[in-house]
C-alpha cells in the first residue's frame, strides 16, 4: 500500500501523524510526504526549515526521495480550485492509496485551506484520514494506532528536529 501524508508546514506531519508513519512503515507500506510551505506566509524558501522537515521524516524512516517541500503562499493555499489539481499531482506522484492530512476544523487558516483542497482531490483514494495538531479543534478520532515499542520516543525525536 502507498500512503501520502500532506501537511501545511514543517513539523505538522510529525506532530499529527508520526506514529501513523511508523506504523505504515512497520506494515511494509511505502510512505510519501508533501509539505505545502516552509511556514512563511509569502512562500519564501527557507533552507533550514526544508532540512528540518526532511531530517525529521528521515528519522521516522521515510526515504528522502519520498519527501517534497513546496513553497506555496498562504494566498495560493486559499485558492482551493487551483490547489485541487496540484494535490492530484501529489497523489499521482505517490500513487497513494491512503491519504492523511489536517482535520478541516482548525484555527490555522493554512491547515484549513489545504484540507479543503485535499478532500475533493483524494476522493477516489481507498481512505482519507485526518490528523490533529495543537491548533486543531473538535477532533474526535475514530482510528487509533498503537504507540508502543518506542514509537512515541521516535515521534518526540522527529519533532525535536524542528
Amino acid at each position: 500500500m502507498k500512503v501520502l501524508l500532506i501537511g501545511a508546514h514543517p513539523d505538522d506531519i510529525e506532530l499529527g501523524a508520526a506514529v501513523a508513519i511508523q506504523w505504515h512503515l512497520w506494515r511494509g507500506d511505502e510512505v510519501f510526504c508533501v509539505t505545502a510551505n516552509t511556514g512563511a506566509s509569502d512562500g519564501s524558501y527557507d533552507r533550514n526549515r526544508v532540512l528540518e522537515q526532511i531530517n525529521g521524516l528521515i528519522l521516522l524512516g521515510v526515504p528522502a526521495d519520498n519527501v517534497q517541500v513546496k513553497f506555496f503562499t498562504m494566498e495560493e493555499l486559499a485558492e482551493q480550485y487551483r490547489m485541487i489539481p496540484i494535490v492530484r499531482d501529489w497523489l499521482s506522484w505517490s500513487g497513494a492509496d491512503v491519504v492523511y492530512t489536517h482535520f478541516p476544523q482548525d484555527t490555522h487558516r493554512d491547515h484549513v485551506y489545504l484540507a479543503q483542497a485535499v478532500i475533493p482531490a483524494a476522493r477516489m483514494c481507498q481512505a482519507l484520514l485526518f490528523f490533529e495538531t495543537p491548533s486543531t479543534q473538535q477532533f474526535s478520532p475514530t482510528l487509533y494506532l498503537p504507540a508502543h515499542d518506542g514509537l512515541d520516543d521516535m515521534k518526540i525525536a522527529a519533532i525535536a528536529k524542528h
